[in-house]
């Protein structure tokens, strides 16, 4: 089978390519999204791995008189600042 008909019939039985480039089930990529959301609302972004509050990140950076964490992750994946 070619590579053409590989992806298609992985897309015909509901699957999607991941943040990583790996094949899930469509339903397990909406239950991401859907997190993703539910923490944006809540007013906290993905820091270090974790979700945490905004406000925390800030507090934290002004403490330690740092900057705000500039090359962190991004909330949607793997994209950051400079690729975005």
């Amino acid at each position: 089978m070619n590579t053409i008909e590989e992806i298609k019939n992985k897309v015909l039985s509901g699957y999607v390519l991941d943040d990583n480039g790996q094949w899930i089930k469509l339903s397990e990529r909406i239950k991401i999204e859907k997190d993703i959301v539910k923490n944006v609302i809540e007013g906290k972004v993905l820091f270090d791995n974790s979700w945490t509050p905004v406000s925390d990140v800030l507090k934290s950076s002004l403490k330690n008189k740092i900057s705000p964490p500039q090359e962190t992750k991004a909330i949607f994946g793997k994209r950051t600042p400079k690729n975005i």
